[in-house]
């Protein structure tokens, strides 16, 4: 099993929280592993900022083999200087809010029984 952070969270483009948390998360991105590496269902790691108007996005999907790195992620992720800085997005059936999780990952395995969520802190909404 892998640990896996995943992280969808917005800010102010003015805070720069974004591009902190990216820039956090530069050490994890740089030990997650390639889920089934040159594969048709391969699926990399993710560690980015994106615009979206006046707010920036910071998305991570990094699968890690270490559980110890993985809860170090998502207690930096989800402190509540920084998740409880973010704002949701309206979306058709009400605000979606920012979170992060880490949940163990059998993707990488050729019989799979499913991901386990172990944690998942939201932001405002």
């Amino acid at each position: 099993m892998l640990h896996r952070v995943r992280a969808h969270m917005r800010f102010t483009a003015a805070s720069g929280l974004a591009t902190w948390c990216r820039d956090q998360m530069a050490v994890r991105y740089g030990q997650a592993v390639h889920i089934r590496q040159g594969e048709p269902a391969e699926e990399t790691p993710v560690n980015e900022v994106t615009d979206d108007g006046d707010q920036q996005v910071f998305r991570c999907d990094l699968p890690l083999m270490d559980e110890a790195a993985a809860v170090d992620a998502v207690s930096t992720l989800g402190d509540a200087n920084v998740l409880g800085q973010s704002e949701s997005h309206p979306d058709p059936d009400g605000p979606e809010p920012s979170w992060v999780e880490h949940h163990e990952c059998d993707h990488a395995e050729d019989v799979r029984d499913g991901c386990v969520v172990v944690e998942r802190r939201e932001g405002p909404s």
